[in-house]
């Protein structure tokens, strides 16, 4: 959402490494909201509180514990959740503020009343949520995160991410927050303000009163409150290595208070050594998909799409162009894999396990240039690989360029 914002909305965009936009060599490892929810609680962030189920009656114990109401959302690794569709024809049906009452349901992003917190959720948990930010299949939303109303009268945009055309942080403020925000941004791009950061200094009263600007927050209550609030989360995204924290809505209740609706966080995937806590979160990645989860095992760079082509390359470059090259030819890739640069028997392995296990594919395509790693060296790694796993009878195209790769053609023209 942000990269859309800055590059659409404002005339100096910010990149970020998210899922729908990220440099090459900078990888991302994104967690669900009620995963960044429980981060920001932890480090005295003013959040609703919440409870996540996995089932329709999960659903209706979180409701009691909360007293009686509350927001129901699917949790998924996308964004625009709130205007998605499941494949039942729900719309709408993930965040989308759905409040409940303890005697009948108005669900207002969808328009339906009467329906009990079980039937609900039934609806949602196990069905596959479909946004415009998943391919066209969507997710399948495991689990649903229960949280308290908040009664508001204003709802802005925050957001900390790598400016990487600075090499700096940056704070990225909104004063229209909610589903609309890529829209308001459009319309009224002096609604943004973006604020250069450093890692070595703090969120100044300045900086807030910025930002309050932008906002048009004048007490001095909430002022005092937002730049606690800001310098908190700057201390947690440094603290925690993270790429992007999204803030989406950040609410203001008529008392003047500051509440933190729903947060994203992404981190960097490199550095997550630095910080176990996080690896209790690796399995939601898995929830989305599964192959990209034991690419990542493999130190693939891996995104699954919606084609019926494998495609294998030593190289995130040479993939996206044999990707261009399929889709101009009218062929649609099942997925893109970066294999990095080694090209042994062990890496041809598991990338050709990888991909062949993803039934759509009918054929694949393997692009190797040999660069450091010689064509004879690529040929029998890749020759051996598919003597031990290939029992699949479809097509497989092979193009061996780079050092001595004619003697490595050579060698697998005998396969």
């Amino acid at each position: 959402m942000l990269s859309q914002i800055y590059t659409r909305g404002a005339p100096s965009g910010i990149r970020v490494a998210t899922r729908s936009s990220k440099p090459h060599g900078a990888r991302a490892f994104s967690i669900q909201e009620h995963a960044s929810q429980s981060i920001l609680s932890e480090n005295g962030v003013n959040v609703p509180r919440g409870r996540v189920a996995t089932t329709p009656q999960q659903v209706t114990s979180a409701i009691d514990y909360l007293g009686g109401s509350g927001v129901l959302k699917a949790q998924i690794l996308a964004g625009g959740r709130g205007k998605g569709t499941f494949d039942n024809g729900l719309q709408g049906g993930c965040a989308a503020r759905v409040y409940l009452g303890p005697n009948d349901w108005h669900v207002f992003a969808l328009k339906i009343s009467s329906l009990n917190a079980q039937e609900l959720a039934g609806r949602m948990l196990g069905h596959r949520l479909r946004t415009k930010q998943t391919l066209e299949r969507g997710l399948v939303v495991n689990k649903v995160y229960v949280t308290e109303q908040v009664q508001y009268e204003k709802e802005f945009y925050l957001s900390f991410a790598v400016d990487r055309t600075q090499s700096k942080p940056a704070i990225v403020v909104s004063r229209s927050g909610g589903m609309n925000v890529e829209e308001a941004a459009e319309k009224d791009p002096d609604s943004i303000i973006k604020l250069h950061l450093s890692y070595g200094k703090e969120i100044t009263r300045n900086d807030a009163n910025a930002i309050a600007k932008v906002l048009g927050l004048v007490s001095e209550h909430s002022i005092e409150q937002l730049h606690t609030m800001v310098s908190r989360l700057y201390t947690i995204f440094k603290a925690k290595d993270a790429t992007l924290l999204e803030i989406n809505p950040v609410v203001i209740t008529k008392e003047g208070n500051l509440i933190w609706l729903d947060s994203k966080f992404s981190f960097d995937d490199a550095a997550c050594f630095r910080q176990p806590e996080l690896a209790k979160f690796r399995g939601e990645v898995e929830d989305k998909n599964p192959r990209q989860a034991l690419a990542a095992s493999h130190g693939f760079a891996y995104v699954s799409l919606d084609g019926t082509i494998g495609n294998i390359a030593n190289g995130a470059g040479l993939a996206m162009a044999t990707m261009d090259a399929i889709a101009y030819y009218g062929g649609t890739c099942a997925n893109f894999l970066d294999a990095g640069g080694k090209a042994t028997k062990d890496t041809m392995v598991n990338a050709l396990r990888l991909v062949l296990s993803d039934e759509r594919v009918k054929v694949l395509f393997i692009i190797i240039y040999d660069g450091i790693i010689r064509g004879p060296v690529v040929a029998e790694a890749l020759i051996d690989a598919l003597k031990e796993i290939s029992k699949s009878k479809i097509p497989i195209v092979v193009r061996l360029e780079g050092t001595d790769s004619a003697e490595g053609r050579k060698i697998a023209s005998q396969f």
